[in-house]
């Protein structure tokens, strides 16, 4: 059984009703003007053009900031994610996969959940993998896609190249499916039986592209249930 103890009441510090001062970075847009203007009829124009340009320059610094964090959460959160899909990955691998992947998706405004999910069912988070047909690394981007890209020299097993690779690859089947199952379905088998079972009117559907969605939806749902948190 457990023993309750006396526990002191706590007892409210009369500073904590005193209003508080509004802090600096929501009033500064206010002082500004003020300070310039009395600058001014003070005959100190050069003092309140200096004051404007140092807070302009603090303007933006404080938005530069706010975008790192920004940036440096969400490359957590991917990070965070590869972690659940295969938690013996090593971390500085993971994390490395991670910043790659969300400039790349960044820059090609693609949804990062999507390239983790293709990113475990083409190489299980490995950039060195080569499968039995020689495709390459992270996002296994076939070899003849050098010679198509116009860059027979880049190595396939860099992740950067890797990741963007696929991603132009990928876009390049959505714009010519305008679905995102069949061009899914191209990235793993190639247009050609695509466009070979489309023409006959079947499906041409292998399995990739469902196992791939349903991975895609659950990391989904992990962004909902945090949202809701």
């Amino acid at each position: 059984m457990t023993q309750h103890q006396n526990r002191p009441v706590a007892v409210e510090d009369p500073q904590e009703s005193i209003a508080k001062p509004p802090r600096i970075s929501s009033v500064w847009p206010y002082v500004v003007p003020v300070l310039c203007v009395l600058a001014a009829l003070s005959g100190f124009t050069s003092l309140g053009v200096y004051i404007e340009g140092r807070m302009d320059k603090l303007g933006a610094d404080i938005q530069s900031l706010q975008g790192a964090t920004a940036q440096h959460r969400l490359v957590n959160d991917i990070y965070l994610k590869i972690l659940i899909q295969k938690p013996h990955i090593d971390p500085s691998l993971a994390f490395e996969i991670a910043e790659v992947i969300y400039h790349e998706s960044t820059a090609f405004q693609r949804p990062p959940n999507l390239l983790i999910a293709m990113a475990e069912h083409e190489s299980d988070f490995d950039p060195g993998a080569v499968s039995s047909v020689g495709a390459q690394g992270l996002l296994q981007v076939m070899p003849q896609w050098k010679k198509i890209l116009g860059s027979p020299g880049k190595d396939l097993t860099d992740l950067k190249t890797n990741v963007r690779w696929g991603l132009q690859i990928l876009g390049s089947y959505e714009n010519h499916y305008q679905d995102l199952e069949h061009a899914l379905t191209a990235y793993n088998r190639g247009s050609g039986p695509v466009d070979t079972a489309l023409m006959r009117e079947q499906s041409p559907n292998n399995g990739y592209a469902g196992r791939i969605l349903k991975t895609y939806e659950r990391l989904n749902a992990i962004d909902r249930a945090q949202i809701k948190q």
